[in-house]
């Protein structure tokens, strides 16, 4: 695999991290102040490199990628919420300027591809009214945070559409969390027995942490279409519930000719 840039060692980036090191990809951190107890808390004795340079260095971060070649930047480094007004000027410094400084190292690099991690926050829900939120909903609420998010959305799609690097935008909500291997064993401590997660992998990954404490919990998966029958058998195996979410999924369900226990998500 190659080697993936991620600026920022925060909730986001490092959950990231986790992920990639299972898909062996080669990490290089780029941040200002990297909490490296954070680091090694969330990714254990991994190797990782780790730039200590600001966003708002253009030579450094353009030096940064030379010297490491990454094929993908991650880019989460950033202010958030009321923190960017506290000083104006410097939170779009860091947040607008920052990601221009960001896009021109990568392409000044040859970077193919570019991860933008935005919020939900950079909607106008001022003009929203009591319409559901969709992707293509007007941006810029008005406040600091909102617009540097929504301006640094805009600036990567000025870079993609001159220079034609692959750009994937994420719009997250509310991030938060100590991770799964330091949560779950407290919840169930605390007699919590039925665990929801999205996909298969993370209910394995859940159930290994609870087996290690002695736990035993129920685990239900959102996303529970499994792709052939052993795989649903092995599931099963394990202790996880899939959750169908329609009936088309009902009807796949039926077609794998497997009967373990599922749940039926009905709104």
């Amino acid at each position: 695999m190659g080697t993936t840039l991620v600026t920022g060692v925060g909730l986001v980036g490092t959950s990231f991290a986790q992920c990639a090191l299972k898909r062996n990809e080669k990490l290089v951190f780029y941040d200002f102040m990297p909490r490296t107890e954070y680091l090694h808390r969330k990714l254990g004795t991994v190797d990782v490199e780790v730039v200590q340079k600001d966003i708002r260095d253009l030579p450094a971060l353009t030096e940064a990628m030379q010297r490491y070649r990454p094929e993908t930047v991650v880019h989460t480094a950033g202010l958030i919420g009321g923190r960017v007004e506290e000083s104006l000027y410097s939170g779009l410094q860091i947040n607008v300027m920052g990601t221009i400084n960001v896009l021109e190292a990568a392409r000044l690099t040859g970077v193919k591809r570019f991860v933008l991690i935005s919020t939900f926050g950079a909607y106008d829900r001022r003009r929203a009214g009591d319409q559901p939120t969709h992707e293509d909903m007007p941006r810029g609420p008005g406040a600091g945070y909102g617009n540097s998010k929504a301006t640094k959305e805009l600036m990567a799609e000025a870079y993609q559409r001159l220079y034609g690097f692959e750009l994937l935008t994420l719009r997250l909500a509310n991030a938060y969390g100590l991770g799964v291997d330091r949560v779950a064993p407290v919840l169930h401590a605390a007699g919590c027995r039925a665990f929801f997660v999205a996909t298969g992998e993370e209910a394995l990954e859940l159930r290994d942490i609870l087996d290690a404490g002695g736990g035993e919990a129920e685990i239900l998966v959102l996303n529970g279409i499994a792709a052939h029958a052993a795989e649903a058998r092995r599931a099963r195996e394990r202790g996880l519930v899939p959750v169908l979410n329609s009936g088309e999924e009902v009807a796949q369900w039926r077609a794998l000719g497997v009967r373990p226990d599922v749940a039926l998500h009905v709104d």
